[in-house]
């Protein structure tokens, strides 16, 4: 027998399914708030269009696995925004100091503005020096490893697209990055083609590596001179059980705390 029902009966039950999909569509979901997603040059959720220039200071201290902590020095850093050929460029410039105020290393970093693609970037650690030139066709630079020694050229032809994660903390910041997050990408790296018998490498070459980015929920971070902030954690975990903790803030200068941690301890940065 087939069911009947009053007119009344049916606009409960329509009533009911409508009810029902509202709340299915508006209720939170992972999907919207916690996904994991694979990032490329010239994806579009890389925006670093949003980065402000700014400047920054930290002093960095160190905390070794008995507890003991000690100051090592202090860190600059700055992002600013230049024109070259007509595009837009962020530029990063940080800069080590050690306890006595003496530079330890200085690096510059280079990216397109939008898209995140390395352009340029160069490192100097007291005579040790790393220059690398990002193009579509190749990737040249040199590099030092003892100070005053001929630099050693680096070519690599043909070579994958990938971002240059040395520029750290102001790429994460691109990838509007929420709590629950997990995003990979690839990123360059230098690696030796041989060894010589004193331990020096016979030469050099850009390769790719993945990195994946875990955002945590956000937390209150002391950040110097603006006080208290909201700070999503980024744990990004590296190679030689290495693992760095990125605390970002939704303004500039976005990197509000940072932190390395190894077996032999954790570095931490402290905003001034």
């Amino acid at each position: 027998m087939m069911a009947t029902f009053s007119r009344n009966e049916d606009m409960v039950t329509l009533r009911m399914v409508l009810a029902i999909a509202a709340a299915a569509l508006l209720a939170p979901t992972a999907s919207l708030h916690s996904q994991r997603r694979h990032v490329v040059p010239g994806d579009v959720s890389v925006q670093g269009s949003r980065i402000e220039p700014y400047t920054n200071a930290w002093r960095m201290i160190q905390r070794r696995p008995d507890g003991t902590v000690q100051p090592i020095g202090s860190w600059l850093d700055s992002v600013d925004v230049v024109l070259l050929g007509g595009v837009e460029y962020l530029r990063r410039i940080q800069t080590s100091l050690d306890r006595e105020g003496g530079v330890q290393n200085r690096q510059v970093h280079i990216v397109n503005r939008a898209s995140m693609v390395p352009h340029q970037s160069h490192t100097d650690a007291q005579g040790r020096t790393k220059q690398l030139a990002f193009g579509p066709q190749a990737i040249v630079g040199s590099v030092s490893f003892v100070p005053g020694a001929p630099a050693m050229e680096v070519r690599t032809e043909s070579p994958a697209p990938a971002f240059d994660f040395e520029i750290a903390g102001v790429f994460l910041v691109a990838l509007y990055l929420q709590p629950g997050d997990t995003v990979e990408f690839p990123s360059y790296t230098l690696e030796p083609t041989g060894m010589t018998d004193a331990g020096l490498p016979k030469g050099m070459r850009v390769v790719s590596e993945s990195i994946t980015a875990v955002a945590h929920a956000a937390e209150s971070v002391r950040a110097g001179s603006l006080g208290e902030l909201e700070a999503t954690r980024v744990v990004v975990p590296r190679g030689g059980r290495r693992t760095l903790t990125f605390w970002l803030a939704e303004q500039a200068p976005y990197i509000v705390r940072l932190s390395v941690t190894t077996p032999r301890g954790t570095i931490i940065w402290e905003m001034l």
